[in-house]
């Protein structure tokens, strides 16, 4: 007596025959033997010669009467496959999907499972999408907000010293820089910048910077003058003039 497929012989003298269970399947005309579903097929019914696969985003267990869901984290991009963890860069916070979606931009997973990705921290960035880490700001950058995709120059008159910059730091009275900056540079020789200056000035007629730096002009002392401005020394008057007092722009007739 032939079986047929989905059915084995009954064992002892009787001549019937027995039908496979589901989750099982026997593809032989005289199969002795009902083989449990591979792990990612299943089987509803009774009585099949072959095992379904899994859809995308499912698996199943060895012997399986049905698939179930990849959990959140992980995926199963095609039918039969088994579940994988999401890996760097991508997270999924559902269940049952067929691949794990890229991190944004200015987030970022760094292990492998990861159901949400995580904004940047202060003084980092992420600027495309699927990056397992951030990225430190550039020196002369900051970031003082999470989640960014973009660092920020340090306005004029401030710096960012080192890489991953939260907020830049103002430079000092007789310093100045440009936008981007990662340092601050002297005022010349002849020039100054006080607290409330946005740049260096020339010092005035009378005055001198011989240092640079200066956070303030320095008056010519008695005897000497400076016509100009923005220069680094005072001049001796000449024999037969005076500068009787200090600051003077010039010097004048002594009269005897």
């Amino acid at each position: 007596m032939q079986t047929g497929t989905g059915f084995v012989a009954s064992a002892g003298a009787a001549k019937d025959k027995q039908e496979c269970p589901a989750g099982t399947f026997q593809p032989l005309q005289n199969g002795t033997i009902c083989q449990p579903c591979e792990p990612g097929r299943y089987n509803r019914d009774a009585r099949q010669s072959t095992c379904v696969l899994c859809d995308p985003g499912f698996f199943s267990s060895l012997g399986a009467l049905e698939c179930f869901e990849c959990e959140a984290g992980r995926y199963s991009p095609e039918r039969g496959l088994p579940c994988v963890d999401c890996a760097p860069g991508t997270a999924s916070n559902a269940a049952g999907v067929i691949e794990c979606p890229p991190c944004e931009v200015g987030k970022f997973a760094n292990r492998n499972r990861t159901q949400e990705c995580i904004p940047c921290g202060l003084g980092t960035f992420a600027d495309s999408p699927g990056f397992p880490t951030c990225k430190p700001c550039a020196k002369g950058k900051f970031a003082d907000k999470p989640g960014t995709d973009a660092c920020t120059d340090c306005a004029a008159l401030s710096f960012g010293p080192d890489d991953g910059t939260v907020t830049c730091s103002r430079c000092l009275p007789g310093k100045v820089s440009v936008a981007g900056s990662s340092v601050c540079t002297n005022c010349s020789q002849g020039t100054y910048r006080d607290a409330d200056s946005v740049q260096c000035i020339l010092c005035p007629k009378g005055k001198f910077a011989e240092q640079s730096g200066q956070s303030a002009p320095t008056d010519c002392p008695k005897g000497r003058f400076q016509i100009l401005a923005g220069k680094a020394f005072c001049t001796d008057c000449a024999i037969g003039r005076a500068a009787p007092e200090q600051g003077s722009g010039d010097c004048f007739d002594v009269r005897y």
